[in-house]
């Protein structure tokens, strides 16, 4: 799995391209790499692209807690937040509305699912 980011300080927003076959060890790791570098920005919104990755569906419920209760620890600590999560395929969806809820349920930040990047990067941009 390959995971590409962009940072756009201007616009606010870091955008995370995922791509390749699921791996959730390689997505836990990059979220520990992303929030634990020394240059992140906890000020930015994120968009996590994932319309170029398979296998999403392989990620467990307990994988899935581990990442709520991560990402929720970590991003708390900065105010509400937008997140962008961007799918293509409706297993995906479904897997992303899961999260959605349960980042709504257990933290501060707000959290959308999209088709489009466009779109996402249109709904982050609103104040």
């Amino acid at each position: 799995m390959n995971i590409k980011t962009e940072i756009n300080e201007k616009a606010n927003i870091r955008t995370h391209t995922l791509s390749g076959a699921f791996e959730f060890d390689a997505l836990f790791s990059a979220l520990q790499d992303i929030y634990s570098d020394p240059d992140f920005n906890p000020e930015l919104n994120s968009i996590w692209d994932m319309t170029k990755l398979a296998g999403l569906q392989l990620i467990s419920p307990e994988q899935l807690k581990d990442v709520v209760a991560y990402v929720t620890k970590v991003r708390s600590k900065h105010g509400s937040l937008k997140t962008a999560l961007v799918v293509s395929k409706k297993i995906d969806f479904g897997i992303a509305r899961v999260y959605e809820l349960s980042m709504k349920s257990d933290s501060n930040n707000e959290v959308m699912i999209f088709k489009d990047v466009t779109k996402a990067e249109e709904w982050i941009r609103e104040s």
